[in-house]
C-alpha cells in the first residue's frame, strides 16, 4: 500500500511538526479563526499523507468511511424559521470532501484510460431513489417553503451521487474487506467517546468533530437524563448508524478465514452494543435486537449446517447476555419509564398525519414542509401541533404527509427491493459473500423497524448511500457467481 521510496518516518515526523507549528502560530497570533486553522492543518496532514499511499484511491475511500460517524460539516444554505425542525440547514460534511475528491480521480482515470470499466448507470435500489426525488420535486406543487424542499431536495441527490461512486469504483474483495475493517475502527473509536462521556455525563469539547455543544438531555418520569450521541450530534442520529453496524460486525465475526478482521469486528460487535445501550433509544432497541434475532438463527443454521463455529457462538451468547445483564436496570427503567406525556403526543400527531394524508394523498403538502402546514390540519383536542413543534415521530407517514402516494410508494419498494435481494441471496451466498449480505441485509431492516418511531429520512444519514452501494455491490458479486475467497 505504501511507496517504499516515500516511507520514511522522518518525512513523517517532520511535516506533522510543520504543519502543526504552522497552526499553532496561526492560532496563537489570532490571524485566523481556530476553526478554519484546523481545517486548513487537517487538510494539509491529509495530502501530505496521501504522498505515501501509492493508491489514492483507497486512501481516500479509508478516510471517507472513517469520517462517517463523524459530524464535521459546514452549513452552505440556512433557512431562518422559528419552527425547527430536523432539516433547516444544508450541511457539506468532511465525508463530501472526500467524495469530491474520488469523483476526481474517477474522472480523469476515465479521461486517461482507453479500457475503461463498464459503468453502472441504473440499479433497481437507484431507480427507487429517483423516483424518490421525483416525488421531492413534485410535491413542491403544494409547498409553502420552497427553501425547505431545496434542501431535502439536494441531501437526497447527493445520496444518490455517493451510491452512484461507489458502485462503480468498489470492485475487490480487499477494498470491502478494508471498508469493513474501517467501520470496525471507527465504531470502536465511537463508543470509547460515548464511554467517557457518559462517565462525565458531559460532552467533551470536540464540538469543531461534531459533538453537541451541551449535553443532550431527556426525561424519565420527571427526570432529566443524559443521552451521549457520540461525534454524531444527536443520540438518534447515532442509534441510526449503529443499527446498520451492528448487524453487519455480527455477521463478520463468523467469517472463516482472515482471524484479524473477525476479531475486530467481534470486538467492535460489543462496543457497538454498549454504545446502542447507552443512547437510550427505543427505537433502536427494539429494530436491532429485532434485527439481530433474526440474523442469529441464520447465521447459526448455516454454521449448524457447515458444522463450524460452535464455541464461538455459545461464547457470543453468553457476552450478549453478560452485557445485556450489566445494563438490565438501566433498560429496564428507560423501556417501561413514561416519557413525559410523548406517548400520548405521538398518538395525537397520527391524527393530524391522518389528517394530512386524507387531504393530499396524491403528492402531498411538500416535502420538508410538514411542520409549516401542520397546524391547519390540527383538529386533535389537545392541539398537539402548537405545543409540540416537531413532525410527526414516523418516517413513513410523515413522508407520505409530504411527499403523496408516489414518494410512499418509492420508499416502500426500496425496502421490499432489500428484502426479497437479500432472503434470495442468504440461500445461495457462500463463504465471506454470506457474511457480508446477511450483516447489510438485517442492518437496513432494523433501520425500516426503527423508522416507525423516528424521523430521520434515509437522505439526513451518512452512512444510508454507503450500506445500499455496499448491499448492491455484494448483490451483484453473489447474481454472477464471482469466486471470491475468503483470505
Amino acid at each position: 500500500m505504501f511507496k517504499e521510496k516515500n516511507d520514511s518516518f522522518r518525512n513523517i515526523v517532520f511535516s506533522l511538526l510543520v504543519c502543526t507549528a504552522i497552526g499553532a502560530l496561526s492560532a496563537i497570533t489570532g490571524l485566523l479563526p481556530l476553526r478554519f486553522v484546523l481545517t486548513i492543518g487537517a487538510g494539509i496532514l491529509i495530502l501530505i499523507f496521501s504522498l505515501f499511499f501509492h493508491d489514492k484511491k483507497l486512501y481516500y475511500l479509508i478516510l471517507y468511511v472513517f469520517f462517517l460517524p463523524i459530524n464535521i460539516n459546514k452549513a452552505i444554505f440556512r433557512i431562518d424559521n422559528p419552527i425547527p425542525s430536523l432539516c433547516d440547514v444544508l450541511p457539506f460534511f468532511a465525508t463530501d470532501v472526500f467524495l469530491a475528491i474520488l469523483y476526481g480521480f474517477w474522472i480523469v482515470r476515465m479521461a486517461h484510460n482507453e479500457k475503461r470499466s463498464k459503468t453502472i448507470w441504473m440499479t433497481p435500489l437507484m431507480f427507487m431513489m429517483m423516483v424518490m426525488i421525483a416525488a421531492d420535486i413534485l410535491s413542491m406543487v403544494n409547498a409553502v417553503r420552497f427553501d425547505r424542499s431545496y434542501i431535502e431536495i439536494a441531501m437526497m441527490i447527493k445520496v444518490v451521487l455517493t451510491y452512484f461512486y461507489l458502485i462503480n469504483n468498489i470492485h475487490s474483495m480487499k477494498e470491502v474487506k478494508i471498508m469493513v475493517g474501517t467501520l470496525a475502527v471507527g465504531l470502536i473509536l465511537q463508543t470509547a467517546i460515548v464511554i467517557t462521556q457518559v462517565y462525565f455525563r458531559d460532552t467533551l469539547g470536540f464540538i469543531y468533530l461534531g459533538e453537541l455543544k451541551s449535553p443532550y438531555l431527556s426525561y424519565e418520569e420527571e427526570h432529566q437524563i443524559f443521552r451521549p450521541s457520540g461525534l454524531f450530534g444527536h443520540p438518534n442520529l447515532f442509534s441510526n448508524y449503529l443499527e446498520f453496524l451492528i448487524p453487519l460486525m455480527f455477521a463478520m465475526s463468523f467469517i472463516r478465514h482472515n482471524g484479524g478482521l473477525r476479531k475486530l469486528c467481534t470486538v467492535a460487535l460489543f462496543a457497538g452494543g454498549v454504545s446502542l445501550i447507552l443512547t437510550l433509544s427505543r427505537g433502536g432497541w427494539m429494530g436491532v435486537v429485532t434485527s439481530c434475532f433474526f440474523l442469529f438463527f441464520v447465521i447459526t443454521a448455516r454454521n449448524i449446517y457447515e458444522q463450524k463455529f460452535f464455541f464461538k457462538t455459545l461464547a457470543i451468547i453468553l457476552l450478549a447476555v453478560g452485557v445485556l445483564a450489566a445494563f438490565s436496570p438501566k433498560i429496564y427503567k428507560r423501556v417501561t419509564s413514561r416519557d413525559r406525556g410523548a406517548a400520548q403526543a405521538r398518538v395525537s400527531q397520527y391524527y393530524v398525519a391522518a389528517e394530512i394524508i386524507t387531504t393530499h394523498p396524491i403528492i402531498g403538502v411538500g416535502i420538508n414542509n410538514y411542520v409549516e402546514v401542520m397546524e391547519n390540519y390540527d383538529e386533535t383536542t389537545s392541539r398537539i401541533s402548537r405545543g409540540f413543534k416537531f413532525p410527526i415521530h414516523t418516517v413513513y407517514l410523515e413522508y407520505y404527509a409530504e411527499t403523496g402516494l408516489l414518494g410512499i410508494t418509492a420508499l416502500l419498494s426500496f425496502f421490499l427491493i432489500i428484502v426479497i435481494t437479500g432472503v434470495k441471496n442468504i440461500a445461495r451466498a457462500r463463504g465471506f459473500l454470506f457474511s457480508l449480505n446477511a450483516g447489510l441485509f438485517f442492518g437496513f431492516i432494523a433501520y425500516g423497524i426503527h423508522a416507525i418511531s423516528d424521523m430521520n429520512y434515509p437522505s439526513r444519514l451518512t452512512v444510508f448511500a454507503f450500506f445500499a452501494a455496499m448491499f448492491t455491490i455484494t448483490n451483484y458479486a453473489i447474481r454472477d457467481r464471482i469466486t471470491l475467497i475468503d483470505g
